[in-house]
């Protein structure tokens, strides 16, 4: 009988100990879940501030996981710190868009599929489902650092041609390739890098590239953008009154006739070429025909000419794309009984004009990459004639 007795009490006390225990859950849980959603509902009216400042790159992936909800998947090892912060709270779409320049500079790219962003490196992005675009206007294409492949349908220049050309201007993280049956660039990379070379594409794909040559020139010491003016100045589109043709073409004949008769050698004079053209200059005829485009991110100059006009193009670009170190010498002289302002004055005076005349004689171009132009050799002495 105290069996049955005892059996009965402890079945009481388990089942008030179960029923605190639930109570407890039952008190907590909703809790929890409130806090879960005040929190998505305050990330949402408030937005994403992405405010990191030498942090690990894992820490802001983590962030974008936890305050926007995307789930990360890492297909390779994540390293390297970040900074970076901004002043006004970012939307979801401008947090993934300034998480994609973060990591293409450490060299990784994001691969999103809905909610999901897939980690991987710049070079097997390539490879990966990335959307695909399709169209040759620049303008269209987003300023971005999105992995993307577009594909540029090319009217007259020949997709081949293109691409053997305009490959060193890709970095290593794009591929391109070129289908020759629909006459079409295949480019996957960044937007951003898409966009630059759409635009080199839309300036070089005219009626007349399929006579004209195509050449990259990279620049060690010359701007490319100022070199491109220089081309393009030389080869400007004739205006329809007669007078502005023939400034056009007596320019560049011009220009012409100073590389062909100079110390190179090498090519026909002037007149002897304006004569067996029936009087029709060439430069005029080649003025609609030579394209100049300067490629600011590798600083190199893509110039689209007739065979006729490559060579001497390119002897214009070997001649101002020099040195200028072996121009301008600087030496400090120490005086020991002359004033050194007066003394400034006198040779002001002595080579200014010889001064002048060298430079002019020459006969050099010169542009260059920020201060590089004014670039010297230094040397200090005492007893030594100045040289100028």
């Amino acid at each position: 009988m105290k069996y049955p007795i005892f059996l009965l009490i402890f079945c009481l006390v388990v089942g008030l100990q179960n029923q605190q225990a639930n109570a407890q859950n039952d008190g907590s849980t909703p809790e929890v879940q409130a806090a879960s959603t005040e929190s998505s509902e305050q990330v949402q009216e408030e937005g994403l501030r992405m405010n990191f400042r030498n942090v690990p790159l894992e820490m802001v992936l983590d962030y974008m996981s936890e305050a926007a909800g995307f789930s990360i998947i890492a297909e390779t090892d994540i390293s390297g710190e970040v900074s970076v912060w901004n002043n006004r709270p970012l939307n979801k779409e401008q947090a993934v868009s300034l998480l994609d320049s973060i990591l293409n500079e450490k060299g990784y790219a994001a691969i999103r599929v809905g909610n999901t962003l897939k980690i991987v490196s710049s070079g097997n992005a390539v490879t990966e489902n990335i959307p695909v675009r399709t169209g040759n206007d620049p303008a269209a294409i987003p300023q971005s650092d999105r992995m993307v492949t577009q594909i540029i349908p090319v009217r007259y220049t020949g997709a081949k041609d293109l691409i053997e050309n305009l490959e060193p201007l890709l970095p290593e993280n794009a591929s391109m390739t070129a289908n020759e049956s629909s006459n079409a660039v295949v480019l996957t990379g960044t937007e951003n890098n898409i966009r630059r070379v759409a635009e080199i594409i839309r300036a070089l794909d005219t009626s007349i590239s399929g006579i004209s040559q195509l050449k990259v020139f990279s620049l060690k010491y010359s701007d490319a953008t100022e070199l491109a003016d220089v081309v393009k100045s030389l080869f400007e589109a004739p205006q329809r009154s007669s007078s502005s043709r023939g400034s056009s073409s007596s320019r560049a004949e011009s220009f012409f006739s100073r590389f062909r008769s100079g110390s190179r050698g090498g090519g026909e004079s002037s007149s002897s070429r304006g004569e067996s053209s029936g009087g029709d200059s060439e430069a005029l005829q080649a003025a609609s025909r030579v394209i100049a485009v300067a490629d600011e991110r590798t600083n190199s100059l893509v110039i689209s000419a007739p065979d006729e006009y490559m060579a001497t193009i390119m002897q214009l670009v070997e001649e101002i794309d020099t040195n200028v170190d072996d121009i301008t010498e600087l030496q400090v002289f120490a005086l020991k009984f002359a004033d050194a302002y007066e003394m400034s004055e006198i040779l002001k005076d002595l080579f200014d004009d010889s001064n002048e005349e060298q430079t002019s004689s020459r006969g050099g171009f010169r542009f260059g990459r920020g201060g590089e132009s004014s670039r010297g050799r230094s040397s200090s002495s005492s007893d030594e004639s100045p040289r100028v």
